[in-house]
This record gives structure tokens, sequence and C-alpha cells, in this order.
């Protein structure tokens, strides 16, 4: 009796000695066919082989790949650690199937029963390989780049196609917009199966809907600068004033401008500056009103006495502020000790 085990990405059946030859779908493929036994010649059960026995031949057959056909059985030949003229493992055996499943180039890899001759076994891989992505056709992109959709996706022109995967890619497109301002968008990834010898076309849809456009800015808090100082630094600010797409709110922009201003006060003595945001939307108009709420916090006025052995601006390097900031008296206790450390290595052990 002969048997079979059918390995998927998903999940594995190990079967007893009375089933049929050893296939392997190497991942869940609406493509990937049920191969039969031809039933030609007398196959001996992987599990019975005699482990002295020597291989006599590998055999590769790939069916379908395209004019990559040849190159495809040569990038097999090589996965497979099953050589001519070695000793028949069934470790070697699993091993050669496992490089081909990694090597994402074939949805079938069908190992039927070594054949026994007297010259020693000859062990077949009958493979079926993937359908390749001939082209990703966009549509709707406008106004980001379709370079940058490409960039965000998860498959290009060439890779095997895994119809499974195409969720994954409106999934991902669909982030993008949401992080771009538009808050609703609609994605379609669909394939265009017509020639699929030639390779698979696939199709990206977009509606990107509606987006809230920035209506006013404004500034509340600011006691040390001028608002208008403020806001020029701001991407909020600028955008209110362009036209059309150029004047959608993004969440990720108000992070950088919420940064941009933090930084801004901390290198100009407010190190405990507190800066939020404020969004008032119009969900009828997709308007949008900002205000970046500040807190200043105090001003630090840094000043350094008795210092002979170092200048002041050496010291004050060691009280950076602008990048922590000093909630806590964190950073300025952090960086007493700096200084501290610095002078014992000047050799004042009681500075």
């Amino acid at each position: 009796m002969t048997f079979r085990l059918k390995i998927t990405a998903i999940m594995v059946f190990s079967v007893l000695a009375l089933a049929l030859p050893l296939q392997v779908v190497a991942n869940e493929d609406v493509f990937a066919p049920v191969r039969e036994d031809k039933g030609e010649e007398h196959h001996v059960s992987a599990t019975a082989v005699d482990r002295k026995a020597l291989v006599f031949r590998v055999d590769v057959l790939v069916e379908e790949g395209g004019d990559k056909h040849e190159k495809l059985a040569s990038l097999a030949r090589n996965l497979i650690v099953l050589k001519s003229g070695a000793p028949y493992s069934n470790e070697k055996l699993q091993q050669s199937i496992e490089s081909l499943k990694r090597s994402r180039l074939f949805r079938v890899i069908d190992v039927p029963d070594p054949v026994e001759t007297k010259e020693g076994l000859v062990v077949t891989f009958d493979l079926t390989a993937y359908y390749r992505i001939r082209d990703i056709r966009i549509s709707g992109a406008f106004p980001l780049l379709e370079r940058k959709l490409i960039t965000t996706m998860s498959i290009y022109v060439g890779e095997a196609f895994v119809p499974s995967v195409l969720k994954n890619q409106e999934k991902r497109i669909r982030e993008l917009y949401m992080k771009e301002g538009y808050p609703e968008p609609e994605v379609q990834v669909t394939a265009d199966l017509g020639d699929v010898e030639k390779g698979v076309v696939v199709n990206v849809r977009i509606d990107k809907g509606r987006f809230y456009s920035i209506r006013t800015c404004e500034i509340k808090g600011d006691k040390a600068f001028f608002g208008i100082r403020l806001k020029l630094r701001t991407h909020v600010y600028k955008s209110s004033f362009f036209f059309g797409e150029g004047r959608r709110l993004i969440r990720e922009k108000l992070d950088e401008d919420i940064a941009n201003l933090t930084r801004f006060y901390r290198t100009r003595g407010y190190p405990e500056v507190k800066i939020t945001v404020e969004t008032d939307i119009d969900e009828k108009k997709k308007w949008a009103d900002v205000r970046f709420v500040i807190d200043e916090g105090p001003y630090y006025e840094i000043r350094f006495k008795g210092n002979e052995a170092f200048w002041s601006s050496t010291l004050k390097k060691s009280l950076d502020f602008s990048s922590r900031g000093n909630v806590g008296d964190v950073t300025l206790k952090r960086g007493l000790r700096s200084i501290r450390e610095k002078y014992h290595q000047a050799g004042y052990p009681d500075v």
C-alpha cells in the first residue's frame, strides 16, 4: 500500500500507512488542482524505503510558469537537498519540501513515492508554479502619488500571485488615506485572471471620500511670544490659506506642529511647556477649526558662578532641555550629575 501526506500552510494532517502519495499545497489557493495517482508504476512507500538505498536520479517537473519554466526548474533543483548518488533520507526529503515552500515559487508541490530501479531510487518532484503579477493598475490615487501606494502595498510586479493577500492590500491603502486626512476611504483590490499564463493584473480602485478642510487656526495661552510668530511655525496655519485638498486636516501634521512648537519653547527657556491641540469639527460642512493650547510654564535663565575650570557655554551643554524638557526636574538633575562628573574627571573631586 502507498500513502499520501497533504500539508497546507495553515494545518498539517498526519496520515497513517493506509493513505495516498506525498503532496504539498504551498499556500491556500483557489487555482490549486487535485492530483490523482497515475498508477503506471509500482511506488515504494516512503516510510518503507531502505535507508541504505541510494538515490539514482532526482526528477523535477514544473507545470505552468510561462517563459520562466526552465529557470523555475533550475531554482527548484538548487533548493532540493536530495542528490543523485547520495543515500535516501526521509529527513532530506522533508527539508527539500520545506525549502520549496519557503521559496514561494510553487503553489503545489507533489512528491510521489520513490520508484525503485536496479540503479537506485528515482525521486520525482512534480511542481506547479504560482502565477506571477504582471502589472498593478491604480485608479483614484490623487493627490497621493502612485509610487507611494506601491511602496505601501506588500505585493509588487513579478511576485507570485496569492489571492489571499488582496484583502490585506485594501487594509494597507485604506490606513494610508486615513493617515493623509481622508476619514472614510473606500478601497477595492481585485485580480484580472483573463490571461494568467502571461501574468495576473492587479487592479486598485480608490474612492478617497470627503475630507475636513481647515477653516481657522488659533493659538491660546501664548504670553511670551506673539501668536502670529507661533502660527507661522505650524503646517496647519499655512494650509488654511490653500485651496481644495491642500487645506485638508491631517492628524499626523498636527502632531508634528505640537512637536515643533514644543521644541521652539524649550530652546528659548521654557523647558516645562505643555501644548495640546483642540479641533472643532463641522460634520455637515466638513470644516475644522484648530486651536493650539499652550501652558508655557516657568522661564529658565541659566547662570553659572565659580566655574573657573570650564566655560559657561561648555557646562550649558549638559543642561539641554530641547529634547526632553524638564518635567519633574528630571533633566535638571541629570545635567547636574553630568557637570559634577565632568569636574571629577578634570581633577576636582570635592566640587
